[in-house]
């Protein structure tokens, strides 16, 4: 009877482990498609939600295509800038630079929500993502970099 109540005691625990499994994941940012109908622009609003757990990190967005791409892209009330996106994970702090290796990151406890608008004259098919981690001096002592980043947003796919 012993082995019995053991045995039930063990598949329950082992059962809210693995149930549990991605309990913790950080989902702290969402991504909404925000375009107006019949816009010649399209346009992405990012929230981030309070969270403790990420007060004293630092955002990014990341951004990719389907292929080599070109857009025009700029945050809501700005000029919007060229940029070359691919099919690997690029930095949209990085790729919005004025000065290049100057990057400053949005750090958790003062993300607000933001409008991106973009242009583009062919299809693609973008990818967006948000990670959060910590921060040092990028390698040219000009700007940061996010260390040890990790996800902390579903994959948002925009098809233009």
């Amino acid at each position: 009877m012993k082995k019995i109540f053991c045995l039930i005691f063990i598949f329950l625990f082992c059962f809210t482990i693995t149930a549990c499994e991605n309990g913790n994941e950080l989902k702290t940012v969402s991504f909404s498609d925000v375009t107006s109908a019949g816009s010649e622009n399209y346009a992405f609003r990012i929230d981030f939600a309070k969270d403790d757990r990420v007060d004293d990190k630092y955002y990014d967005i990341q951004i990719k295509a389907d292929g080599n791409k070109k857009i025009q892209i700029g945050k809501e009330y700005e000029d919007k800038k060229e940029v070359s996106l691919s099919s690997d994970w690029k930095s949209l702090t990085t790729l919005m630079l004025e000065i290049p290796n100057t990057e400053t990151f949005t750090i958790g406890r003062e993300a607000v929500s933001i409008v991106y608008i973009f242009t583009t004259s062919e299809r693609v098919v973008i990818t967006l993502r948000a990670v959060v981690g910590g921060i040092e001096d990028n390698a040219f002592g000009t700007g940061k970099i996010i260390t040890s980043p990790e996800v902390c947003s579903n994959e948002f796919v925009m098809k233009i």
